[in-house]
């Protein structure tokens, strides 16, 4: 039996109700418009170009205990980095062989498009590579060339790559701007493996290793050519940034140094939605504890 002091809700405390539901169902609108606002923020504008020759394929880095190659040394540290980027950043992807840079897609903004360039970094293969040379200085060229093409001249490049090159060449005849012009570099070069040359492996179309590339009849070495990128990027200018561990990567990429001070979209979604949870917490909250339900007894039933 119901206690007798339960009494029925009063019309003014329905009415009060029923607007606090409207004004939660209002509030939840804008954010099917995926609202923003624009605000100065450091954002990073990033053209990541990996290098896909077979020297990328050296297993000379270890992860948990266990070899891992160069070039899956990369995408992992890069799959990891990109949430470290604040959103309005923007970043693209290319891939080096031979002599050129081959750009999949321009610089995109992270947030919005996070699950595609996650997973067109995932999907680097050796095997897209077009032609089985390495000119690192003439890519390394090329990428530049693409930022102006591309008309992303305020994105920084970030080549990652061991620096295997034969011959090298005069680095000093690759100066398209001399770095102490700009207040800003125009990017970093990544150098990828270790010091020590590694046998290169060889394999197959199924990704099977056969043994290891010959010269010579002897196993061709491989090793991070770290002077030699040094120079290619004071050439270029260009930083130089050694790839060891994927956090020092992520504190590389949100350096103030490669931010642009401009004005970024700052989603502002969750204002909404945390003002629709509130208006709703107080029909359930608030509402039974006003002095009008009090004075009706709301609350106070009690099942005999």
């Amino acid at each position: 039996m119901i206690d007798a002091r339960q009494r029925p809700i009063p019309p003014c405390l329905r009415d009060t109700r029923l607007i606090l539901l409207i004004l939660a169902a209002l509030a939840l609108l804008p954010m099917f418009g995926d609202p923003f606002i624009r605000v100065a923020q450091p954002v990073r504008n990033y053209l990541f170009v990996v290098d896909i020759t077979q020297s990328m394929n050296v297993r000379d880095y270890i992860v948990e205990g266990r070899p891992i190659d160069r070039l899956n040394f990369v995408k992992a540290a890069l799959i990891r980095a990109l949430p470290g980027l604040p959103c309005g950043s923007s970043v693209g992807l290319g891939l080096f062989t031979a002599w050129q840079t081959a750009v999949l897609f321009h610089p995109i903004e992270v947030c919005h498009h996070r699950r595609e360039i996650d997973t067109a970094i995932r999907n680097i293969d050796w095997r897209m590579a077009w032609a089985p040379m390495s000119k690192v200085a003439r890519a390394v060229d090329d990428a530049l060339s693409q930022l102006s093409v591309g008309g992303q001249d305020d994105a920084a490049l970030v080549f990652f790559t061991d620096g295997e090159e034969a011959p090298p060449v005069d680095v000093e005849q690759l100066a398209t701007m001399e770095k102490g012009t700009s207040r800003r570099p125009r990017g970093v070069l990544v150098g990828v493996g270790d010091l020590r040359p590694s046998a290169i492996p060889q394999f197959n179309q199924g990704g099977n290793m056969v043994g290891y590339i010959q010269q010579g009849g002897q196993p061709m070495l491989s090793g991070l050519q770290e002077n030699y990128l040094r120079k290619l990027g004071r050439g270029a200018g260009l930083d130089y940034h050694r790839l060891r561990t994927s956090e020092r990567l992520v504190n590389l990429l949100r350096s103030q140094r490669y931010a642009d001070p401009h004005r970024a979209h700052l989603n502002i979604s969750w204002v909404f939605g945390t003002g629709a949870l509130a208006l709703l917490a107080a029909v359930y909250v608030i509402a039974p504890l006003t002095p009008v339900a009090r004075r009706y007894g709301i609350g106070t039933a009690r099942i005999k």
